[in-house]
């Protein structure tokens, strides 16, 4: 697993060094053309490192660690990630994808599994800021610049496939039609509640692709009929609403009004005050029985706890920068981080293993803990030249016991809601301690 960490790591480095002569991802032609103090693969290198702390501070710490090199200042570098197009932490991202799945990885049988969902991250308010990404008022009158994403996270794998952002006014459902185009028949997306729609059902069949949707329990007649009958599964027909046929016309899809479509809706209790329905694409009762669908679904958890990883740990709505590209650029850059974390986590499982097989319990890698380790080996990894040994003694720090934490399985907890702490930039968490 070790090899092919490396490998996958080279091949991302091999990415970088190609990339700076493609001025598809320059602002200018002549950008990164002479050399300098903060060429492009160093610029790159520094926007992954997540910069949540000043600029200046972040740099001598980055610098610190190369021989040779005076710290750039702050002005030089903000300058110097001008020349550089987000696009390229985008296209950097799909071929970390495909070097993930070039490796062995996990699925659930024979398919790709992926969670879907969406968030909400507040941006830098400025001129520049609201005319890409509109102002939204709330009820007390209080307009803030909001940003809306949408992830397709490989729940087994830990690694988001594909992300979208989009201004707050965009829907998830709407994100969620383009992202169809990038699967196949041997994937499955599972959707939470809202994102039922007959046209997103259309796509997928149209795509090939295998869907679960969570439902609202008066999501349409069928789903009202469904539930009142009793019954643990069936398949019905959905048909096309008017909105639903105009919105797939505009897209220049053909849909008439009353066209149908076949869902399997299977009742599933995940332990809530009545039972959930689920809509799904897996007709096959043979191959797919009703006992399989409640933990199914509860397979998509994972996508919930990379938002949380995201948001809280790598401070996505912490920017190091405050025009829509630096936007762009450490949002992508931060989801790139986040998957590069989970390649390392898989890859040093059977180092945690051994140095933890005389003790009572399983344990895993302490993911908060362990970014704090790999952000100052950022750039290092990702340098020129041969970075192997690097590598291997990051892998044997995190794997160290005082940076693991025990699985106990079984554990219950009641939610306690906490008290707001005034007028306060800091909140203490009893079991929370920021890493970067």
């Amino acid at each position: 697993m070790v090899t092919n960490l490396q490998k996958t790591l080279d091949g991302l480095k091999e990415f970088v060094h190609e990339a700076s002569l493609d001025v598809r991802y320059r602002a200018r032609p002549q950008d990164f053309t002479r050399e300098r103090l903060l060429p492009f693969h160093r610029v790159v290198s520094i926007i992954l490192s997540a910069m949540k702390r000043p600029l200046d501070l972040e740099l001598k710490m980055i610098f610190d660690l190369v021989d040779g090199l005076d710290c750039p200042t702050d002005s030089a570098f903000s300058q110097a990630r001008k020349k550089l197009l987000s696009e390229f932490f985008v296209r950097w991202l799909e071929h970390q994808s495909e070097l993930v799945y070039a490796c062995p990885h996990e699925t659930f049988m024979g398919m790709r599994l992926f969670g879907v969902d969406g968030s909400v991250v507040t941006l830098p308010d400025n001129l520049a800021m609201r005319k890409s990404f509109p102002g939204v008022t709330n009820t007390k009158g209080v307009t803030s610049v909001q940003m809306r994403i949408l992830c397709c996270h490989d729940v087994l794998n830990n690694h988001a496939v594909t992300t979208r952002v989009a201004p707050f006014i965009q829907s998830e459902i709407d994100m969620a039609f383009d992202c169809i185009g990038g699967f196949g028949a041997n994937d499955l997306l599972v959707y939470d509640r809202l994102f039922l729609g007959w046209g997103l059902i259309r796509m997928h069949q149209m795509k090939g692709v295998q869907f679960l949707m969570r439902c609202t329990l008066t999501a349409n007649n069928r789903v009202k009929e469904f539930v009142k009958s009793g019954k643990d599964e069936e398949v019905v027909q959905f048909e096309a609403t008017h909105k639903s046929a105009s919105k797939l016309r505009k897209l220049g899809i053909a849909a008439k009004i009353g066209e149908s479509l076949t869902v399997r809706l299977v009742r599933v209790d995940i332990g809530g005050k009545e039972p959930e329905v689920l809509a799904t694409s897996l007709t096959d009762t043979a191959k797919f029985p009703h006992s399989i669908f409640k933990e199914l679904y509860f397979k998509r958890w994972p996508v919930e706890t990379f938002f949380d990883r995201l948001k809280n740990k790598l401070k996505v709505g912490v920017f190091s920068g405050t025009s829509v590209e630096a936007v762009k650029q450490d949002f992508h850059a931060m989801v790139f981080l986040a998957n590069l974390q989970a390649m390392i986590e898989r890859a040093n499982r059977p180092q945690v293993d051994e140095a933890t097989r005389h003790r009572l319990h399983n344990y895993q890698i302490d993911w908060n803990k362990n970014l704090g380790l790999l952000k100052p080996m950022i750039t290092t990894l990702f340098a020129q030249g041969d970075q192997s040994k690097a590598l291997t003694d990051l892998l044997k720090q995190m794997a160290m016991t005082r940076y693991l934490e025990p699985v106990r399985k079984g554990r219950k907890f009641s939610h306690t809601r906490r008290k707001m702490q005034g007028n306060c930039k800091h909140n203490n968490y009893p079991n929370y301690r920021h890493a970067i």
